[in-house]
């Protein structure tokens, strides 16, 4: 099983989809982790309003809720292999993505991330990179998951996370059939 380092905007749009992180949609085929930096930035996702109709309000993400049922993992940079790694990524990307990048080049693992210039210094460095259309198109056919549930999963992660993909992103066709299915 592949290990994925993920950032704080991938993390989001899993929890923001509703149904990736659960006990029920496990064969992902990755072990998925979070480094200490990316759990304690600020997260939130949108969820609707239980007072006012049609209004999204910001609820806090519970990082520990995901840890406590096993489907997330915490991690840290260790060693002053990563430290040194950590501190060079840094001066060129955020803190997040820099933690997950000096995790994944130093421990052969995935990195997750949208930032552009997150997955470019990863491909310079010889890291493979995922992003939020990779890794749900991979929990969707690892899950067989019906076409319906998949453009819920991506809705609810464009509405309540706000993220859509590039239109020549990776996985962006795959993500858009899904989108004008809807």
């Amino acid at each position: 099983m592949s290990s994925l380092a993920l950032d704080a905007c991938c993390l989001l749009n899993l929890v923001a989809a509703g149904k990736i992180l659960n006990e029920n949609s496990t064969k992902s085929g990755y072990s998925i982790f979070v480094p200490n930096v990316v759990a304690k930035e600020s997260i939130y996702i949108l969820q609707p309003d239980e007072n006012q109709a049609g209004q999204l309000v910001r609820k806090e993400v519970d990082m520990n809720d995901y840890v406590d049922r096993k489907l997330v993992s915490y991690c840290d940079v260790e060693g002053s292999y990563e430290a040194e790694l950590y501190l060079q990524f840094a001066v060129q990307i955020d803190d997040g993505e820099a933690a997950c990048l000096a995790i994944a080049k130093s421990r052969s693992w995935i990195m997750a991330t949208d930032d552009r210039v997150a997955r470019r210094i990863a491909t310079e460095h010889s890291v493979k990179v995922l992003g939020t259309p990779e890794i749900v198109r991979t929990w969707a056919e690892s899950n067989s998951i019906s076409d319906s549930e998949i453009a819920s999963a991506i809705g609810n992660i464009q509405r309540f996370a706000k993220y859509v993909p590039r239109s020549n992103g990776p996985g962006a066709d795959w993500w858009y059939h899904f989108v004008r299915e809807s």
